[in-house]
């Protein structure tokens, strides 16, 4: 991930030299830079931030959240990941957010997940495997007031990573499986590393639906920002980049027919028993210390 590590580098480095960091919703201050690109090569390993100790467990357990459909954080409660518990209304509801967005409610909103995985099974060059989380009309205002903008029948923060797409090539008859999505706002120490893992994890998944290989992830990022309360953390994962080289993991998808995820089930992942299945999935993550650094609201 020395991609990663020299956008960090960057934004580091303009932080530390700016006198007045730029304004942003939290009023925490950012350097930001606009429009990056990186690109991770999923048979060279699979692309969870070594250089830092990561919870593979919040990560999946996450993944499965937006996949359930529910919009309810119950579920990552009862799995111990706190990543949603102050961006929730007091009921613990975030809207029509990326569950409901993803997976649909059977009238409203169609299921663009389930829309997606067939199409990639039964029109593989089609341009338009998308799914897309940016629903103009429940976009909430730039307000932290999560309670008010969920009791409103908004979401209750923006989607930071709105879109992503599929893309199948077929090469000597094996079938490749790339994945691009978008964030539009990407905080790069502590959000940007999860949610590289987490859709590299659903490549993963796809691939294994449509009997493909997963090849390659890309990112891209509009506004790519290093808080001002991140510096010192992200001076030390510089310093733990350069402490030793560390190899990336590997990553070995469980047999998820045997929890019920099929295409003619409706793709359903409400067996809580994936949640261990995927993560035990993870093979040779051996990272430096973690490095602890508390979330911009």
């Amino acid at each position: 991930m020395q991609n990663y590590i020299n956008l960090m580098t960057r934004l580091t480095t303009k932080l530390s030299n700016m006198t007045t960091p730029r304004g942003d919703r939290t009023n925490t201050g950012t350097a930001s830079v606009f429009g990056e690109q990186l690109v991770f090569d999923l048979d060279k390993g699979f692309p969870l931030l070594p250089y830092r100790e990561m919870d593979f467990k919040n990560v999946v357990v996450e993944l499965l959240w937006f996949l359930r459909g529910s919009t309810s954080i119950e579920f990552l409660e009862r799995h111990g990941c706190k990543w949603w518990s102050e961006q929730c209304s007091k009921t613990g509801d975030v809207g029509p957010l990326y569950p409901l967005q993803w997976r649909g409610d059977g009238d409203e909103y169609p299921d663009q997940f389930f829309e997606a995985v067939s199409t990639l099974l039964n029109d593989p060059t089609s341009r338009r495997i998308v799914v897309n989380s940016w629903d103009a009309k429940t976009i909430p205002p730039n307000s932290n007031d999560y309670d008010d903008n969920v009791s409103r029948g908004k979401m209750a923060i923006a989607p930071c990573h709105p879109l992503f797409q599929f893309y199948v090539e077929e090469v000597k008859g094996r079938r490749f499986l790339q994945c691009q999505f978008y964030m539009r706002s990407s905080d790069t120490f502590l959000g940007l590393p999860a949610n590289i893992a987490s859709y590299a994890l659903l490549t993963h998944i796809v691939a294994q639906l449509i009997g493909a290989t997963p090849k390659k992830l890309i990112w891209i990022g509009g506004d790519v920002h290093l808080y001002a309360n991140h510096l010192d953390a992200a001076k030390k994962l510089l310093e733990q980049r350069r402490a030793k080289k560390i190899e990336l993991p590997i990553y070995v998808m469980p047999d998820l027919s045997k929890f019920g995820v099929r295409v003619d089930n409706g793709l359903n992942f409400d067996d809580d028993g994936l949640v261990g299945a995927l993560t035990a999935g993870l093979h040779h993550y051996y990272p430096a210390a973690p490095i602890r650094a508390r979330m911009a609201r």
